[in-house]
């Protein structure tokens, strides 16, 4: 089990340095091309919607390059024409944040409450499940990801899928371990 466990160790550390090196190192330059050749080719398209929308004389070459309409917009993202956005911030009422904060102080009674007592190896167990319950709350509510878009929730989700992982190999670690004898 250990050795899975290292090598496991050894492929996410080395998955962590070349990331890096790969997207800063050798392939920045294909990157920073890219990006430089998309922003020649939207500034391009722009240009050429307003000359076709009769603010600029049209230029000869201009047909080439002149698309009918946009594929989300139908015009140019100008500052002076840009719309606003049509996510709306999503408000939550007096109530419910009245409803949070009680349930965040029945929260933390409720692990004082137990610290008090000794349930044994319970103690850390009842300790974790409020303050996960109180850090849900938070998280929904506060944070706005019961109300937001499904991109955030996945990545809070794969940030907490790496946080197990990284608990999962470290207790595989310390179980493999052999116990220290009481005598020398």
């Amino acid at each position: 089990m250990e050795i899975i466990i290292n090598y496991g160790l050894y492929f996410i550390a080395i998955f962590c340095v070349l990331t890096p090196v790969l997207a800063f190192g050798i392939f920045a330059p294909g990157i920073a091309s890219t990006t430089v050749f998309a922003f020649i080719a939207n500034w391009a398209g722009q240009f050429l919607d307003l000359s076709k929308a009769g603010k600029i004389k049209e230029i000869p070459l201009a047909k080439i390059f002149k698309q009918d309409v946009h594929a989300d917009d139908d015009s140019p993202m100008w500052i002076d024409n840009a719309k606003p956005d049509s996510n709306e911030h999503h408000i939550i009422s007096t109530k419910t944040y009245i409803y949070v904060f009680l349930g965040l102080i029945v929260g933390t009674v409720i692990t004082v409450y137990v610290a008090n007592f000794d349930f044994g190896s319970l103690n850390m167990v009842i300790a974790m499940l409020v303050a996960t319950a109180k850090a849900t709350f938070v998280l929904l509510y506060f944070m706005h990801l019961k109300y937001d878009n499904m991109m955030n929730r996945v990545i809070f989700l794969s940030g907490f899928f790496f946080l197990m992982l990284l608990f999962a190999f470290t207790m595989g670690d310390i179980i493999s371990r052999i116990l220290p004898s009481a005598g020398f």
